[in-house]
């Protein structure tokens, strides 16, 4: 088949695995089909009593990586106008801030109601929390505090169900975490070593651990959140 685009092959390919009369058709008449408009004629022609053939063949595409542009992505505005999701995230003593501006490009993705630094954890403006964030401290709504057994205090008497990420005795492992979608849930990160505090632990109304099933059982802190955050928007969008 020469000077035949890439997409007639595609299609004249995916009739080599049909066995309809239609598509056998057709293919003979596509090895002499130079160009796509006459080809759609002859789809046309060939399948205009074969909804389903037509149907098969037409949205079965390659795939094709989307430009910047075709993404829908919001505006900064658009983004703080829109409805979050019904969780905040808290950073406890992050050291890295590579690790910060990941999380803040994390809470950017799955919408969260706002991003709490809590004791060391660095604060934006820093290059390298810019560097990882790329434009989410912009977007993300955050507060610094600097106590964190203060801050869960805080969010718990305002009704947030506070969930300590942590490998613990008795923790819920986040297959089973069923979060419920009327409530509001704190999300609790400890440091890269020592994790989260234990006053935190034992304040916490739960404790979740991510399973694992490695030689290490420590996963980055900014891979976790993305773990937490997609786990909690999978689950309460689907009740």
């Amino acid at each position: 088949m020469r000077h035949v685009s890439d997409e007639i092959k595609y299609i004249f390919d995916l009739t080599l695995n049909s066995r309809c009369k239609c598509c056998a058709k057709l293919r003979e008449k596509m090895l002499t089909v130079y160009n796509l408009p006459n080809w759609l004629i002859h789809l046309q022609k060939y399948y205009q009593n074969q909804e389903s053939c037509t149907y098969y063949l037409m949205n079965t595409s390659p795939p094709r990586k989307l430009a910047l542009d075709q993404l829908n992505r919001l505006s900064v505005d658009e983004f703080k106008a829109a409805e979050k999701f019904p969780y905040c995230l808290i950073l406890n003593d992050i050291r890295s801030l590579n690790n910060v501006g990941s999380v803040f490009r994390t809470a950017d993705a799955f919408r969260a109601e706002r991003l709490y630094l809590a004791g060391i954890t660095g604060t934006p403006p820093h290059r390298d929390i810019t560097k990882t964030a790329i434009g989410a401290t912009e977007s993300v709504n955050w507060t610094h505090a600097p106590d964190v057994d203060v801050l869960v205090a805080q969010l718990q008497a305002e009704g947030y169900v506070i969930v300590a990420i942590e490998q613990a005795e008795n923790s819920t492992l986040l297959t089973n975490f069923r979060p419920d979608p009327n409530k509001r849930y704190a999300f609790v990160f400890g440091n890269e070593v020592t994790g989260v505090r234990d006053s935190v632990v034992q304040q916490a109304d739960e404790v979740v651990e991510v399973p694992q099933f490695g030689t290490k059982h420590s996963l980055n802190i900014a891979v976790t959140a993305g773990i937490i955050c997609y786990d909690f928007m999978n689950k309460i969008t689907k009740r």
